[in-house]
């Protein structure tokens, strides 16, 4: 092949070159658009409870929590059918315990913990739960003595954003157990709350 001829095709590929990086450049955007963040379809309420050891020996409480729509059943509360903790993830746990130590300090050392987790993807979805309490037959204290529990809820959503865990006590203002006579007398035999799960722009929200 005649160096002239060589030299133009070494030339021909050059350009053939260049034009491919150059189409290769123009493709690259300078200013991405950045992803939008995921919005939530879902969460995982957990309704929690805290109840002071010592009153397990003289109340026995019943607890109904149902969706609206479901039956209203009852089942009792004991210190053994509590679930604890377990089987809940690391920051769960730290979010709850730290909650019923800043609100409840005075039965966070010795309480039984129950922990309702409900997968909501229904919005809203409103949640009730009521609570029966009565004096264990038989029991004679030796003072008065005040009786109360402590309620609170969380939810994690499916992008793995948490809500404020908010927590209450109130229900200790209400339900009173006095001495009267050489017998109980339970003040406010029971109480009730209602939770309502909702979702805004993917945004999940839980209220009382």
């Amino acid at each position: 092949m005649k160096k002239t001829n060589l030299f133009k095709l070494l030339m021909a590929m050059a350009v053939v070159l260049t034009l491919g990086v150059f189409a290769s450049c123009g493709d690259d955007d300078p200013d991405p658009t950045p992803t939008p963040p995921a919005k939530a379809t879902s969460c995982t309420l957990y309704y929690v409870e805290a109840f002071s050891n010592v009153d397990f020996n003289y109340v026995d409480m019943k607890r109904a929590f149902y969706a609206d729509g479901d039956a209203e059943t009852y089942t009792s509360i004991t210190r053994d059918g509590c679930s604890g903790l377990e089987g809940l993830s690391s920051e769960v746990k730290t979010i709850i315990q730290t909650a019923i130590n800043t609100d409840k300090p005075q039965i966070a050392n010795d309480c039984s913990i129950n922990v309702i987790p409900v997968t909501v993807n229904i919005f809203p979805k409103v949640f009730n739960v009521k609570y029966q309490f009565s004096v264990k037959s038989g029991y004679v204290p030796e003072t008065k003595q005040n009786f109360g529990i402590y309620t609170g809820y969380l939810a994690v959503t499916n992008t793995g954003a948490f809500t404020t865990m908010k927590g209450s006590s109130k229900y200790a203002q209400g339900i009173q157990v006095g001495k009267e006579a050489n017998y109980l007398t339970m003040i406010a035999p029971t109480c009730s709350n209602t939770i309502t799960v909702k979702k805004d722009n993917g945004a999940i929200t839980v209220e009382n």
